[in-house]
């Protein structure tokens, strides 16, 4: 239990450094006792209400593990956040009891439930507690764990016993304004602000330019917010200085008049993931809110990892469109939904029980292909498309883009169509629905990658570290391949601009490419073991027959008959043990000619990016995190990995010198020249978009086949350099193959 010493220098601190606690009850250095004191030294109790998520409370108990706090601030707890530890999510709780006291000896059992935090690290989990007491002792319990089995102990970042809720979500409506001359990276823009991850910031380059900013609308409908929660990003102790120097909060019913609730100016942050909150006295509801960043306190950059409205919603009641009679009208954009309140008892063909559904109608202007999506959407959602209520289904999709969804349908001009909108297993929350009325086309093809290794855990290869024919972790990890959400494999594998990957979910067989020696990987922890033995590390496949694997890999892809034209890309998915690293990728081409990349990941484990491109490599970021095995080839659940997508593109190699490679055929893509060479590294997949399918006896690409296609293969034939059956070698059958390929015309 803290001292009353402890306690006064705590709220000493928080009253220096500015910060208007209220929202949550608890404050640093409040009373608190751990329900054991099975913890290590530097991951005790008081961690869990230290408001800042980058520390962390652990209790090798693990189960029903928790702790009692008797806190300082006041007022009826409305609502129980947590945020996730840094590590191990086996070790997140998934259940809790909350009970309250006012003697410290006789506890009320105020709330108890299930709770459902995500496998993303520094996530936000919120629950709601239905209570109208006060107490002056809280006792939190977590009773299960989300894998009791390979977790050594429960473990959270921080418990808030809130007395209002944060009124924004992951699926709210948000824009930016930027002063000129500031901009944010793609993978850092103002959704981060809403999105319940605060391992995610909002960063503004050149912040120091001008104000920035926000506005979000909230799929809560009119609220009135009170509170305001600021948390810091996920580096600013690296870069102190990012804080904006203040901010303002504006209200609006109309999106054009909006006016002022709350400023205020903002301590400037000295940790990762800290928290400060805000309380002030407002009655107006408003159904959009502005917020206005203000230029940094001492740099150019200014960042933020978090922002919560707190408030309440006055009025509950269902979506507006609730039924197909009363679908909303829609044009072509984003609109953000909710099925919160919604009934419904129908489910389409192409669903799982989505019967709680909201209604949206589109009349098409000028007709043709059009697509009705919800790809940007957090949650499980089918769509379907109607040509009136109760009408002929004209599309329907699930998990067309992951667990998301993507129907397409040809409209006629002036034709209103029905589109329908629900979650699966009957589950109800937020989405986002994008309506597009000249959607892009795309061909993908997905390259048959030369697959050496069965390096992901497919079911039924977990527990068999011996098996002679199966799964071998290229280090410690492995990626899962199940249904399960949080899976790679879970619904169709689309990358950041959607190319569409084929990745292997057929247990016992060779699924990635490896670049590395297991023997030798991680400082050799992991070496194959000589006889069975049931140690869990493993002895070497029947598969394997030769564990260096550190030269290079090549697939030859002539077989596939691709031309690159001048719109193509070539997308490929991989991930890096062991600190991560750099490799190189090899596009050769029919004329013998070639583009060599170089590719970059992180370290595999968790949240992490892969850092800035090099040349050629249009896109390079995380695809996302996935669940993941651990403990080598055990294969226990329990590790989430991060898998890398680059994409390169015939424009980007042009522009950065590389080469143009616009109408050339390709001949093979190799991976090479590892920098890390005590790290595995698994390429997953790869897909080229866009390009030009090859007529292989078109030899010289002319787009037609004549005579001077047969000179030229002569030519490349008696040079030795004419391998058109793509078996390696120049012989006599790849003549006879190309006469016959010719004089078929293809």
């Amino acid at each position: 239990m803290a001292s009353r010493a402890q306690t006064v220098a705590a709220l000493a601190t928080i009253a220096a450094a500015g910060a208007a606690l209220a929202i949550d009850v608890t404050r640093p250095g409040d009373p608190i006792t751990p329900s054991s004191a099975n913890s290590p030294a530097a991951e005790g109790v008081a961690n869990v209400i230290d408001n800042t998520g980058r520390t962390k409370y652990l209790n090798f108990d693990r189960l029903n593990t928790g702790f009692t706090v008797t806190p300082s601030g006041a007022g009826v707890v409305k609502h129980m956040k947590i945020i996730t530890a840094n590590d191990a999510p086996a070790r997140d709780p998934t259940s809790f009891t909350l009970e309250g006291s006012n003697d410290g000896v006789g506890f009320t059992m105020i709330a108890s439930g299930p709770l459902t935090p995500s496998i993303t690290r520094f996530s936000i989990t919120s629950t709601p507690i239905t209570s109208n007491t006060t107490y002056v002792q809280y006792r939190v319990r977590f009773p299960t764990l989300r894998d009791p089995v390979a977790a050594n102990s429960m473990q959270v970042a921080e418990v808030q016993l809130a007395t209002s809720v944060d009124i924004t979500s992951p699926d709210d409506m948000v824009t930016v304004t930027y002063t000129p001359g500031a901009s944010s990276n793609p993978t850092e823009g103002p959704t981060h602000l809403f999105d319940n991850a605060i391992g995610a910031k909002f960063d503004v380059l050149n912040g120091n330019l001008g104000p920035t900013t926000v506005d979000v609308t909230p799929l809560a409908g009119a609220t009135v917010v009170t509170g305001m929660a600021y948390i810091s990003a996920n580096d600013d102790q690296a870069f102190p200085g990012r804080t904006p120097q203040n901010i303002t909060l504006l209200g609006s019913n109309d999106g054009t008049n909006f006016t002022q609730i709350f400023t205020t100016a903002v301590t400037p942050a000295t940790d990762n993931f800290q928290d400060q909150e805000f309380e002030f006295a407002n009655a107006a509801s408003y159904t959009q809110y502005r917020l206005i960043f203000d230029i940094p306190q001492s740099s150019t950059d200014m960042q933020v990892g978090e922002i919560e409205l707190y408030g309440v919603a006055p009025n509950q009641v269902p979506p507006d469109n609730d039924a197909c009679a009363n679908a909303r009208v829609i044009t072509a954009g984003q609109v953000s939904g909710t099925t919160n309140l919604a009934g419904g008892s129908d489910i389409t063909p192409c669903g799982n029980g989505d019967n709680v559904d909201v209604w949206y109608r589109y009349t098409s202007a000028a007709g043709g292909l059009t697509e009705a999506s919800t790809c940007d959407s957090s949650t499980d959602t089918t769509v379907a498309v109607y040509d009136g209520c109760g009408g002929n289904l004209l599309a329907c999709d699930d998990n067309g883009c992951g667990l998301q969804s993507i129907a397409r349908w040809t409209a006629v001009a002036n034709q209103p169509y029905l589109i329908r909108v629900a979650l699966v297993g009957g589950a109800t929350g937020a989405f986002r629905l994008n309506l597009d009325d000249a959607p892009a086309v795309h061909t993908d093809v997905a390259l048959p990658l030369a697959y050496n290794f069965n390096g992901m855990v497919h079911a039924g290869e977990a527990g068999l570290p011996d098996a002679p024919t199966g799964y071998r972790s290229i280090s410690d990890r492995g990626l899962e391949i199940s249904s399960a959400a949080d899976s790679i494999a879970a619904g169709t594998l689309l990358g950041t601009t959607r190319i569409a990957y084929s990745i292997v979910r057929t247990p016992g067989v060779l699924d990635i490419v490896h670049l590395g020696d297991r023997n030798t990987v991680d400082n050799n922890n992991h070496v194959f073991d000589l006889v069975i033995d049931g140690d869990n590390v493993g002895v070497q496949p029947d598969w394997l027959l030769d564990t260096n694997q550190t030269g290079a890999q090549t697939t030859n892809l002539l077989p596939s008959n691709l031309i690159l034209g001048p719109d193509t890309r070539l997308g490929v998915l991989y991930q890096i043990s062991n600190g991560g690293g750099d490799f190189l990728m090899t596009l050769t081409f029919d004329d013998t000619s070639t583009a060599v990349i170089e590719l970059v990941g992180p370290d595999w484990f968790f949240d992490q990016s892969p850092g800035p491109a090099f040349f050629g490599v249009e896109v390079q970021t995380q695809l996302g995190v996935f669940a993941g095995a651990e403990n080598v080839d055990q294969a226990t659940h329990g590790a989430s990995l991060n898998v890398v997508e680059a994409i390169v593109s015939t424009a980007r190699m042009l522009s950065d010198g590389i080469g143009d490679f616009t109408g050339k055929r390709l001949a093979s893509i190799t991976f090479s020249d590892r920098t890390n060479t005590v790290a595995g590294y698994a390429i997953i997949a790869a897909s080229v978009r866009d390009g030009v399918p090859a007529c292989p006896c078109d030899w010289n690409h002319s787009g037609q086949i004549n005579s001077q296609d047969f000179f030229d293969f002569l030519n490349d034939f008696f040079a030795g350099h004419a391998d058109f059956n793509g078996n390696g070698t120049t012989n006599s059958q790849d003549f006879f193959d190309f006469l016959n390929c010719f004089f078929a015309d293809c």
